[in-house]
């Protein structure tokens, strides 16, 4: 796992440990503070997911990139082998 993903992993979780311990010292009833931590819980579920969703189409964009480039480079192999033959 590179650098990158360890820090943003460790800032979601500390911001949510820290999200989770205000809400719950917060001097609201029970049920108050039960739906405050669902909503923002939600919340930050789907900002997660967004985020994962950015990083597998980078991820996507990638591999097809370097598929694309590998495959360039294998035709131009095969042209060159191609020729060595049909010059010997």
């Amino acid at each position: 796992m590179n650098n990158a993903i360890k820090l943003f992993s460790a800032f979601v979780l500390g911001a949510a440990a820290g999200l989770a311990t205000g809400i719950l010292m917060a001097p609201d009833k029970g049920d108050k503070t039960r739906k405050k931590l669902l909503k923002e819980v939600d919340k930050a579920s789907k900002d997660l997911s967004l985020k994962a969703d950015e990083q597998i189409e980078r991820i996507k964009e990638g591999y097809n990139k370097t598929v694309e480039e590998i495959s360039k480079e294998g035709k131009v192999l095969i042209e060159q082998a191609k020729k060595a033959v049909s010059a010997n």
